[in-house]
């Protein structure tokens, strides 16, 4: 059914190629077919990661740590610490400058767990205001407007900061 060395093509080609036939092919449709098939190969086992990844963590036990010595929220994952965001301290607020997942853990809303985590906290013991200066957290609080009433200031002036430090190379 298929025509040696046209790989996952060779049933469409087996059917344009046949002999003594004439056909009439819609170039449009047959590019179509070709494309879903190429993007199925690779879409699909993507997806397939991505579920295996959320599996895996929903395993494995993620813990939030609050590390007042280091100006720092951290995410262990089974006892080993794989990720976390550092803020400093000013007297009316907190400014998140910087989050980070370990590369291996990457891609397993270790990173948003985290912050969820760290806002809780804020939101329950620290009883302050929050500047996101880290692109992550001005990304993450702006997809989570019910983290908006912690802001110092309105989440427009950190997207317009991200925006301004990104253009200007910082």
């Amino acid at each position: 059914d298929s025509v040696a060395g046209l790989g996952p093509l060779g049933g469409i080609a087996s059917l344009l190629l046949t002999p003594r036939v004439e056909r009439w092919v819609n170039i449009y449709q047959l590019n179509r077919s070709i494309r879903h098939r190429f993007e199925y190969r690779q879409v699909i086992p993507c997806i397939n990661s991505i579920l295996r990844h959320k599996e895996e963590i929903n395993i494995m036990t993620t813990q939030v740590v609050h590390n007042k010595g280091q100006n720092r929220y951290e995410i262990w994952l089974d006892g080993a610490k794989v990720g976390h965001a550092d803020y400093s301290r000013m007297p009316d607020s907190m400014h998140f400058i910087h989050t980070e997942v370990d590369p291996e853990h990457q891609g397993k809303n270790l990173a948003g767990i985290l912050m969820q985590e760290a806002i809780d906290d804020v939101r329950t013991n620290q009883k302050t205001k929050i500047v996101p200066v880290c692109s992550y957290v001005v990304m993450w609080m702006q997809r989570h407007p019910e983290t908006h009433d912690l802001l110092l200031n309105p989440i427009e002036d950190a997207v317009a900061a991200m925006r301004a430090r990104k253009t200007s190379g910082h």
